[in-house]
């Protein structure tokens, strides 16, 4: 089993993500203007690429920090 340790900074980090994200896909589903839905549409994709790039430099950084920071990955077999 993967388990993802996070700090505060981190945690709070991916949070504010995921709220932006919520809040986004919200608009996205009931604006009624084409044009505005569209740039939210793509407004929703940029905050999923940001998601993504955060999981991903908590994933990089803390093997080089040796601290933890970041974020890491603990493998265990069950």
């Amino acid at each position: 089993m993967t388990k993802l340790h996070l700090d505060k900074y981190d945690y709070e980090k991916l949070l504010d993500d995921l709220k932006l994200l919520s809040r986004s896909v919200k608009i996205v589903v009931e604006e009624k203007n084409y044009t505005k839905r569209k740039f939210n549409a793509l407004l929703t994709e940029n905050l999923m690429t940001r998601l993504f790039r955060d999981i991903k430099e908590m994933h990089e950084i803390a093997p080089r920090n040796g601290r933890g920071y970041g974020g890491y990955l603990d493998e265990e077999k069950e």
